[in-house]
Parts: structure tokens; C-alpha cells; sequence
């Protein structure tokens, strides 16, 4: 098969093509090699796609497939229990991935692209109206308490460090405020002048460095459920 370059020209005929069968299920055989992650991304530009795999080897074969082609709306659903009910080994990398995947099944944001796979679906989590009510969303420019959102932060067991490096730390200098959601990639960095928000930022948790400004984050904190929720 010859090399095909991969454009939205091309999308939005595989889109056209699916779409124009006018049934409502509809069951693909023989696709193979990169054709599924093509099919998905085309199709995630008018709504939410859920990739549902048997297992999380080739649950995360299909994410780091998607994930490579269109980083900026793929995301990872994973379990945080094994089978037998003990932690995942990843527990806590699993946790910040399945709340950032959370985050974005709860928003009113399409073209997003969910992979998952049936164990990890099977537990329970926390409905939308609670995920909500405890994430804490800030704008640029918008008038919010400096002390408020320490509080926030001090009431939802974020701990204090020297420096951010992980998910669920915070530090502290002057009128800056870094901040690790366990919904995001990299951690926020926020400068506050008087109890206004000057800018916002993601940083590099190795470097310590801003590298992109942004208009509004999400701070998630940490909402386990437990399995026998």
C-alpha cells in the first residue's frame, strides 16, 4: 500500500463517506493498519468519539497511535485497580490521566477522542454534578481572591512544596502561584496583580520554565472513588 499524506482533505472524505450511509449502526470490517485512528479522527470533527478496546495493551496501542497523529484532543481513560482489586502500578500517573479524560467528558467541548477499554469502564466514578462543583476554572483578567484560591487549594489536600513537580503540589513566591491539576499535562503557573489575574501559563515541571500562555485552566483535584462505590 502506498504512503498516504494525511490532510483534511482526506479526513473530510472519510467522514463524507461514512456519513452518507444512512444507517444507525454501522459495523467496519477489515480495517486495517492506521486506517482506525484515521476513521476517528475524521469523524471527531463534528463529535466525541469513545475507543473501547479489549484490554489496555491495545487500549494504549490505539491511544499512542491517535495520540501521535493529533496530540492536542486524545485522551486516555485507564483503570486504577488491577482486576484483583489491588492499585494499578501506575496508580497516580492513571489517576491524572482518567480525570484529565473526565474533564473533558464533562465539558461542553466536541472533537475530542476518548480511548479506553473494558475493565477500566467497569469502575465507578464520580458523577458529572460532583466532578463540577470541585473543579475551580480561572480566566485571564478575572477578578478572583489571591487567598481564596490558597484556600482552595489547602482545602483539597494539595500540598505545599519548594517546587512543582508533580500532580497535587503547589508552591508559593510572591504573586505567583504554581499549581499541578490532575487534569492537566504540565502544571500552571499563575500571576496574580492585587486580586486580578495578570497571566496564565503551563511550565515545564523539569525547567521550571513557561512555555505557552493560555486564557483558562481547570484545577482538578484528586477524586478517587472507591470500587466498592
Amino acid at each position: 500500500m502506498s504512503n498516504i499524506i494525511v490532510t483534511k482533505t482526506y479526513l473530510s472524505s472519510i467522514r463524507s463517506k461514512i456519513l452518507s450511509v444512512r444507517e444507525k449502526h454501522l459495523y467496519l470490517r477489515n480495517v486495517k493498519a492506521s486506517y482506525p485512528a484515521f476513521i476517528s479522527l475524521a469523524l471527531s470533527e463534528s463529535a466525541n468519539i469513545l475507543h473501547i478496546l479489549p484490554d489496555e495493551e491495545q487500549a494504549l496501542a490505539s491511544f499512542n497511535e491517535l495520540h501521535s497523529l493529533s496530540s492536542h484532543n486524545t485522551f486516555f481513560f485507564p483503570a486504577l485497580y488491577q482486576k484483583n482489586g489491588e492499585r494499578h502500578r501506575y496508580y497516580e500517573f492513571n489517576l491524572q490521566q482518567r480525570t484529565a479524560a473526565l474533564e473533558q467528558l464533562v465539558s461542553n467541548e466536541k472533537n475530542k477522542i476518548i480511548v479506553t477499554y473494558y475493565h477500566a469502564i467497569t469502575e465507578p466514578v464520580s458523577n458529572k454534578e460532583i466532578f463540577k462543583k470541585n473543579q475551580f476554572v480561572l480566566h485571564q483578567n478575572e477578578n478572583v481572591s489571591y487567598n481564596f484560591l490558597l484556600e482552595f487549594l489547602r482545602e483539597y489536600k494539595f500540598e505545599k512544596s519548594e517546587f512543582v513537580y508533580f500532580p497535587g503540589q503547589y508552591s508559593v513566591r510572591g504573586n505567583i502561584i504554581d499549581v499541578y491539576s490532575y487534569s492537566n499535562e504540565y502544571p500552571f503557573r499563575i500571576e496574580f496583580r492585587n486580586n486580578t489575574i495578570f497571566r496564565l501559563s503551563e511550565f515545564h515541571p523539569t525547567s521550571q520554565m513557561s512555555f505557552r500562555n493560555i486564557d483558562k485552566i481547570y484545577i482538578s483535584p484528586k477524586l478517587e472513588v472507591s470500587q466498592e462505590t
